[in-house]
């Protein structure tokens, strides 16, 4: 049964959308529509385009800004300061460029036709979303009281405004600011962009004179099935009948019908043998409900839904369907750099994918209602969704508040991946509010305040470890920080989180948490060039830009929250092929995934090619894990395994999408080294130069220019080019002075040492081997509290182009995020990316892990240092601080020395809290004694 008709209105005639095909005659009547069941359906005709992609012109007048003070055209929908009009303004108190809050307004009009098709009809004009304050007027009269509140649908009944065989006047005033100072506290000064216009669509419903108005579902996982319904104009002896089906149409046990007494209807039915929806197994149906008069239908609509159970337990967890559930999730801001927050159905699924594939089971919404389509792709792709009423940290006032709640609540009621009602966020609820959700909600969904302890909940928001740590101890309210990890520029979200994760785990009361935030919320300045401003250290706090580009905290929170758990870090050398594993599922047993591994080789440094060769490929045997469960994964490898460089495992899902990669070395950096290194036959001997206070050593055509007061390297000629080289190497968080330097003949070998004099000592040996590579010996000691540990040396900035390495990679890494990488062979070209003040990823400056050889490209010759330690951190460059950086919380320190070989280095923090309130993993480096620390790298030029 076909259950809706949806017009677009573009240049004056009628285009058909959705799965009927009627033939258009003009653009004011209609022919051929005949079929009884076409008549019986509401008719959706767009007055606007329909998503970012999709839009139509109208007339549009701006009071002041940007193209104000004449009539032109305009987009819609849009938010006008995206489209060159106004003035570009971000809320939480900060005013726009020239010194004041924005306050123009936008007059909008435009000319439709109504078909006479449409009399003795119902006539609704419907906003999907205008900021802030929107008159309407159709042909000059007043469609109803002016609408306040801008991130809700509304709606005026215009039957008795339009006119037929007539051009009809739509006009539409837009305030940026409201007359309502409550509105304005809660929308337009909260900490994102406050922007403006008719930034949803605009659209005519068509119903017949009786009609079915508004329904609420509420279908429980036990098949109990129940639904309200509003029945507009309806007489004695209606009847409104229920048929649910697959959303392939197949029906699902009988129909079943209520006889309407009044304007509205309550239907219930039990159902048998029902498939739950969650968002493992986001399972969906529709009911198809048809008004029925004397037996015949006068109206018809099709609403999709889910059987699931929704519920906190006190003292306990929040549950869906008799399961704990732990939220994995994440905040949402409706945003698009071009666009504003006039988005489109492909975003929509951009995003959720994106969420779903770092792990991610929920999504908050922040802080405001989204559009219609992201919440029909979280039903079909399964999260579970935090819907908020707006208020960032003021409340709206009673009276406004009431009416939005009930806009909020109608539109988004039926969706079952919404599990829950945000009345307002940070102290922006009004608590006379708090009853009305369940007003218009057969669901009952728990109605929570973010950061509050209230209505059995602990909402915390940004909690510091130690936080956490006592809500395990003291706290018996169910414990999910609808904000947590703030993830400024690089700092937070993945950084400190398996310390987290692991301890919420634990939590009897625990239900998760969701990160700040996905997306970096950057605009596109029409008013300055167009480059993307994120308001300073207000927007970039995502997991990705604002185009969505991946920071590292993508992937390893992909690691972390990863259904399939692994915490094998190595491969012992008597592997007997069993890996532990953990179900991390909240409803599907492991025998849904599969593991594929394979075995791999690395090219070496002087081969062109970064691809490894794969050596063996295998499947793991399936293994029945039930959630929480843990067991083992069997990996039948060959006897041959150890003559590979790494193993992978891969885990994939019921609907064959990756899990995650997991890499484990089995070549050891020394092994590699060996097999790596290049030797020139041609050279004898080594050579030596005294010149005062410079040792020059001569390998082959390579001398190396060493400078007895310092004991450093300070420059590398090879072939007569200059590489520079220099100014090492030192320890990296240390000032030593020379204590001796030694330079003499040993056997075929040349050796030169340098010892320093501190408290604690360092002493370096170079071996100058006929043409091989010169090898460095070193060895130091350190106690007590350091950022870092470890060697650096000089080489001029300006004159880098790349990297080439083995390692994990390609990201950078934290002491306190080191998970989501691979190990490989990597390459990347310089940049200077500052995370979330720009967006080339990955990044080039920072540490690097698990390095076992680095080729640093340049303008002069490239070389190649390989490292024979397991575990070294390779640090290139020193990152720049962002410009908007209010703190040293995520701008972590960085040796003088600018290439560096290091044994430990520093956490990051996040935007409120210091990297050490983070967790263990967040301390800084500790060295209780003066252990040597000891190791090798050879230099290749």
């Amino acid at each position: 049964m076909l259950l809706n008709v949806r017009f677009n209105l573009y240049k004056g005639n009628l285009k058909i959308q959705g799965l009927i095909k009627v033939i258009v005659l003009s653009c004011i009547t209609i022919v051929g529509i005949t079929s009884f069941a076409i008549a019986q359906q509401t008719i959706v005709y767009n007055l606007s385009g329909t998503d970012k992609d999709h839009t139509v012109k109208w007339d549009f007048f701006c009071t002041k800004g940007q193209n104000s003070g004449k009539w032109t055209k305009i987009a819609v929908p849009s938010n006008w300061e995206l489209q060159g009009f106004g003035n570009y303004t971000y809320g939480n108190g900060y005013t726009n460029d020239k010194g004041g809050r924005s306050d123009e307004q936008g007059l909008y009009k435009y000319a439709f036709p109504a078909s006479v098709q449409w009399k003795n009809k119902k006539l609704f004009i419907v906003f999907e979303g205008v900021m802030t304050d929107a008159e309407v007027k159709i042909n000059g009269q007043l469609a109803g009281p002016v609408h306040q509140g801008g991130f809700y649908q509304f709606r005026y009944d215009v039957t008795n405004l339009v006119q037929y065989n007539i051009s009809n006047i739509l006009e539409v005033t837009v305030s940026k600011q409201s007359a309502n100072r409550s509105v304005n506290r809660a929308e337009r000064e909260g900490d994102f962009w406050a922007l403006s216009g008719i930034f949803r669509p605009v659209y005519l419903e068509i119903v017949p004179e009786t009609f079915i108005d508004k329904i609420a579902i509420d279908a429980k996982a036990n098949g109990a099935f129940k639904l309200n319904a509003s029945i507009g104009n309806s007489i004695k002896g209606d009847k409104l009948e229920a048929q649910v089906q697959e959303v392939n149409g197949a029906n699902v046990a009988k129909h079943f019908t209520a006889e309407i007494s009044s304007d509205s209807v309550y239907l219930q039915n039990q159902y048998q043998q029902i498939k739950t929806w969650n968002p493992e197994r986001p399972h969906l149906y529709h009911v198809v409900l048809s008004l029925k008069r004397n037996g015949k239908i006068i109206h018809t609509i099709k609403q999709r839904f889910g059987f699931r159970t929704a519920e906190l337990r006190l003292s306990d967890g929040f549950y869906v369907n008799n399961v704990k559930v732990i939220f994995k999730g994440v905040n949402r801001h409706s945003a698009w750099p071009e666009s504003g927050r006039t988005l489109s159905k492909g975003i929509s699924i951009m995003d959720v994918k994106l969420m779903k594939d770092m792990n991610m089971n929920a999504v908050r919404m922040s802080h405001y209602p989204p559009d219609q389509h992201f919440l029909d792709v979280c039903d079909s792709l399964g999260l579970f969704v935090l819907d908020e009423l707006t208020g960032w940290q003021a409340a709206y006032d009673t009276l406004v508040g009431r009416k939005l709640v009930k806009e909020l609540v109608e539109r988004d009621v039926n969706h079952p991946s919404n599990v829950m009602w945000a009345n307002g966020n940070e102290g922006g609820w009004n608590r006379a509010l708090d009853n009305d959700f369940k007003l218009y909600d057969p669901q009952n969904r728990l109605v929570y305040h973010p950061q509050e302890r209230f209505n059995g909940t602990d909402t915390k928001h940004y909690p510091d470890y130690n936080y956490v740590v006592n809500s395990t101890l003291y706290g018996n309210e169910v414990f999910f920080p609808t904000e947590f990890m703030h993830g400024l520029y690089d700092g937070g979200h993945a950084a400190g989180l398996q310390d987290f994760w692991e301890l919420m785990l634990k939590y009897q009361y625990d239900a998760g948490g969701f990160l700040w935030d996905l997306a970096d919320e950057g605009m596109v300045r029409t008013d300055k060039g167009g480059w993307i401003d994120t308001d300073g250290n207000h927007g970039a706090d995502g997991i990705v830009g604002p185009h969505r580009e991946k920071e590292a905290s993508y992937y390893a929170i992909k690691e972390i929250w990863s259904p399939v758990y692994i915490n094998l870090k190595n491969i012992p050398a008597i592997f007997g092929g069993k890996i532990k594993v953990e179900n991390r599922y909240l409803y599907t047993n492991l025998n849904q995934c599969t593991f594929k591994w394979k075995l791999v080789s690395f090219p070496l440094p002087s081969q062109a090619a970064s691809q490894y060769n794969t050596n063996a490929t295998g499947n793991c045997a399936p293994v029945s894990l039930a959630p929480g469960e843990q067991g083992f994964l069997k990996i039948n490898l060959p006897s041959s395994w150890k003559n590979s460089d790494a193993l992978y495992l891969t885990a994939f899902d019921q609907n064959n999408h990756e899990l995650f990669t997991w890499s484990w070395t089995i070549s050891t950096a020394k092994q590699i080294t060996k097999k790596a290194l290049t030797k020139n036959t041609n050279v004898i001997v080594i050579k030596s130069k005294d010149d005062g206070d410079q040792l020059i050593i001569e390998n082959g055509n390579v001398s190396f220019y060493f400078t007895r007061s310092t004991g450093f390297l300070d420059k590398v000629i090879s072939n007569k080019t200059t590489i520079s080289l220099s100014g090492g190497p030192v320890m990296a968080s240390a000032q030593l002075a020379v204590k001796s330097f030694n330079h003499y003949a040993s056997g075929n070998n040349y050796i030169v040492e340098t010892s320093y004099a501190a408290e604690g000592a360092m002493s370096l040996k170079w071996i100058f081997s006929p043409g091989v590579p010169v090898k460095l010996e070193y060895t130091y000691q350190q106690k007590g509290e350091a950022n870092f540990i470890g060697l650096t040396i000089n080489y001029p900035e300006e004159k880098i182009t790349g990297m080439k390495w083995l390692g994990r990679g390609p990201y950078r890494v934290w002491k306190n995020r080191m998970q989501g990488l691979q190990f490989g062979v990597w390459h990347k070209d310089y940049n200077n990316t500052v995370t979330g003040e720009s967006w080339l990823y990955p990044e080039f400056k920072g540490y690097h892990s698990n390095i076992n050889w680095v080729v640093i490209e340049n303008k002069e010759k490239p070389f190649t240092i390989y490292c024979e330690n397991e575990n070294t951190f390779f640090q290139m460059l020193k990152p720049e601080k962002p410009k908007g950086a209010g703190n040293d919380y995520t701008s972590p320190p960085f040796p003088a020395g600018n290439l560096g070989f290091m044994y430990a280095i520093p956490p990051i923090g996040t935007k409120f809290q210091a990297a050490e309130k983070m967790g263990p993993q967040s301390q800084k480096n500790m060295q209780l004694n003066y252990t040597p620390i000891l190791g090798a790298l050879w230099f290749e030029f």
